[in-house]
């Protein structure tokens, strides 16, 4: 009995501290600090503290991207920024967006309905 106890909290305790998917999604810059046009993006870099106080660097690979998610950030406040790279060269960052990471509800059963009792 201790071991199936011990088992349950175990996996409730992963449960209430698993983190959650974050989409982040951007507009993309369009030319250089200088005026001039981006041939082309090389990538992005999505940088992220999340509420233990852990900082994580996302690479993004595809220039063209416009949206990313990341797949697991843990419950609470987090702060997250990115950069662009075009030519080996990263962007300034851009402003930090400070987000609330929640447990994202799921769909709860209807009630049963009784149709008698004997």
């Amino acid at each position: 009995m201790k071991i199936v106890l011990i088992a349950l909290a175990l996996l409730f305790s992963a449960q209430v501290y698993a983190g959650e998917p974050v989409t982040v999604s951007w507009v993309a810059p369009t030319e250089n600090t200088d005026g001039s046009a981006i041939t082309q993006l090389d990538g992005f870099a999505i940088y992220y503290t999340d509420s233990t106080g852990t900082d994580f660097v996302v690479p993004v690979t595809d220039g063209t991207a416009v949206e990313y998610i990341i797949p697991d950030v843990a419950l609470g406040p987090a702060q997250f920024y990115m950069t662009a790279t075009a030519g080996g060269v990263e962007s300034a960052p851009s402003t930090t967006i400070d987000h609330t990471v929640v447990v994202k509800s799921q769909g709860v059963p209807v009630a049963p309905v009784i149709l008698g009792i004997t």
